[in-house]
């Protein structure tokens, strides 16, 4: 079966590249039915998501909950993880979003590298700051309950659709890869979970009206 994320950019280029009003690309088909699931095509901003509040963004994370630089606010994200900062609004990665209300996290890195002074991800491929298939059981741990996160949040009724990071933000950046060729292991369960997901968020049956 061809990857969940691969056949979202075979799609996106072909018959199923419908462009959203918002800037998304959808995902793979679902028939006659429009996904409510997008990729983004560019770079979203703080600035544009705090101004989007009926979709639910997803950013890549760490676990330790934090760029640092500016804290975030109160809301859900810091109940749940505690006090932490999104970097700066120029913060080069979706993490500057963290914090905000709809915006839910996918830990595609370990730990903040500077903050446990570990070299550099893109320097070092075997930094310890990156996912490693040695972790998996901690990996499934955390990802299942940030799958779950952001099923809880679909499922209020308070967003009209998904948007996750332009081109394969969860898999193959610099920092993180997340690879099939690096962490096989990882890169297939990530794909079944985001299969699961997108099936999930298209159904609807859960969702508060």
């Amino acid at each position: 079966m061809e990857q969940f994320f691969e056949r979202a950019s075979v799609y996106a280029s072909q018959v199923y590249d419908k462009i959203d009003p918002n800037g998304g690309v959808q995902m793979p088909s679902l028939g006659r039915k429009k996904s409510v699931w997008v990729k983004a095509r560019s770079m979203y901003s703080r600035e544009s998501v705090e101004n989007d509040p009926k979709t639910l963004y997803i950013f890549t994370d760490n676990t330790d909950r934090t760029s640092g630089g500016v804290q975030y606010g109160d809301g859900w994200y810091k109940q749940k993880y505690g006090a932490g900062g999104f970097g700066s609004y120029r913060n080069p990665t979706t993490a500057q979003i963290r914090g905000l209300d709809n915006a839910a996290p996918i830990s595609t890195m370990r730990y903040m590298y500077s903050k446990h002074g570990f070299t550099h991800p893109g320097k070092d491929p075997n930094s310890l700051a990156r996912w490693h298939d040695s972790d998996f059981e901690e990996f499934k741990k955390v990802f299942d309950d940030e799958i779950a996160q952001i099923k809880a949040l679909w499922d209020t009724g308070r967003f009209e659709k998904i948007v996750s990071p332009q081109g394969d933000g969860f898999f193959g950046s610099r920092l993180t890869d997340l690879s099939k060729a690096r962490t096989p292991k990882i890169y297939e369960y990530m794909n079944q979970e985001f299969e699961k997901l997108y099936q999930y968020v298209n159904s609807g049956s859960n969702r508060q009206v």
